[in-house]
């Protein structure tokens, strides 16, 4: 029986790739079943199973939909999610809609306090978005676009440790870089749940890589996430290993 914690691997990175999204998924939930690197951490929400510094490579952004999740992603709600980023907006009644359930994890005002939409094209008094297409498109060789999420003087933890609010983004930040013709993405976030955050911001994120890149007329580069905690609720052991036990040591 594995012992996590016991192994002296967590400060290692970890590199997940391929060439589809299902592809990566599936390598990183194999690896956090196996146990390498694990840490068994308790957190607010119950005890997680994390991988610490962990790197995700998609060659083709394309193939983003996440198949082997159990249970499959509700496209719908997915779809209507990115309409509502790229609009910029911040209301919860219009993703609400798509998925009731999205208030326990979000928070149940008439607003999402970290609205990745809201945040890049509002939340900061700039449109992050068209900005970065006019850096791109005058200065395809920048190094300094970089789409800001995070706010240090909203988002940091209470001085007592709290949350300062009930949704705190898990995206940080992106990097956008210009090469051979081809727009790469590297996405940064915090705090990464493998079964109910990764799929969907992978979705996410890849659909906003292939609207920039369709504005400056470029070809889709590779899509990398560098996700600093990457972890599974023990709850979800089985639902995320396809077995119906509630632990990982019983799902090897």
């Amino acid at each position: 029986m594995i012992e996590y914690n016991s192994l002296n691997t967590s400060s290692m990175l970890h590199l997940f790739e391929g060439q589809t999204a299902d592809e990566v998924w599936r390598q990183a939930a194999e690896s956090i079943r196996a146990g390498e690197g694990v840490i068994a951490q308790p957190s607010r929400a119950g005890v997680t199973y994390e991988l610490l510094h962990t790197c995700l490579a998609i060659r083709d952004p394309l193939q983003r939909w996440i198949l082997s999740r159990e249970p499959a992603l509700n496209p719908a709600f997915a779809i209507a999610e990115i309409v509502w980023i790229l609009a910029g907006r911040n209301d919860s009644s219009f993703v609400n809609h798509w998925n009731p359930k999205l208030p326990q994890y979000a928070g149940r005002g008439p607003t999402y306090y970290g609205a990745y939409g809201h945040r890049l094209r509002r939340h900061f008094l700039t449109d992050q978005l068209d900005r970065a297409y006019d850096t791109l498109r005058h200065n395809p060789n920048s190094r300094q676009v970089v789409l800001q999420i995070w706010d240090p003087q909203k988002d940091l933890p209470c001085e007592d440790g709290k949350p300062c609010a009930e949704d705190i983004p898990c995206n940080i930040v992106s990097f956008l870089k210009m090469r051979r013709g081809r727009l790469e993405w590297m996405q940064i976030l915090r705090s990464n749940d493998l079964l109910l955050g990764l799929p969907h911001n992978v979705i996410q994120f890849t659909t906003l890589q292939e609207v920039m890149a369709g504005w400056l007329g470029a070809e889709l580069g590779s899509y990398c996430q560098l996700s600093d905690s990457l972890h599974v609720y023990k709850r979800d052991f089985g639902r995320v290993m396809g077995c119906d036990k509630y632990t990982l040591f019983e799902c090897v």
